[in-house]
């Protein structure tokens, strides 16, 4: 594929995925880089297993269809595995057929960042843990209101807080939504 062809598609993205890329460089450009989660690479391969490592610091993909978390109906927070900062709550989780967890917005504004990625030979773009840069998927704008956007994030990215009023009812409210 073609540099001129990747930077013609980087133009034709959408005005939701353009504010978020826009939102994630000011936060990137004020952002006290001490405050940020750093470990060590030898820690993370020891703490972590291959699949998160891989995922997390090499920004693979799972298999789609294979995550832990992907029919997950508890209510709760969805945490990073790398440094447990809260990312996604199980209000905003929805069901679609990509084949990993999806969302249609984090728990806070500044707990993401957004970049293009162009590793695919198309334009994507990434999200990652603010707190310690672990890779966690991508987000598209084909995802269900209010937000019209899609977070689709590998389950081994994750760690799922189920919240004390559960009650193992597995019967969270935005779960019955569906897209293709």
């Amino acid at each position: 594929m073609n540099v001129l062809h990747l930077i013609k598609q980087a133009n034709t993205l959408s005005p939701r995925i353009q504010a978020l890329l826009k939102e994630s460089n000011q936060i990137k450009s004020v952002e006290d880089k001490s405050t940020r989660t750093l470990f060590p690479r030898d820690v993370l391969k020891a703490r972590l297993t291959d699949l998160e490592f891989r995922v997390t610091q090499e920004k693979h993909t799972e298999k789609p269809f294979t995550g832990k978390y992907l029919n997950e109906r508890s209510r709760g927070i969805y945490k990073c595995v790398v440094c447990g900062s809260k990312l996604f709550s199980s209000e905003a989780k929805f069901f679609c057929s990509c084949g990993w967890p999806a969302f249609n917005s984090p728990v806070g504004l500044n707990c993401l960042i957004s970049s293009i990625d162009l590793s695919s030979g198309d334009v994507r773009v990434e999200v990652s843990c603010k707190q310690c840069n672990a890779h966690l998927g991508h987000v598209f704008d084909d995802g269900p209101k209010p937000t019209g956007l899609r977070y689709c994030i590998n389950s081994c990215a994750l760690t799922f807080e189920p919240s004390d009023d559960d009650d193992n009812n597995n019967n969270s409210s935005n779960l019955n939504s569906s897209i293709t």
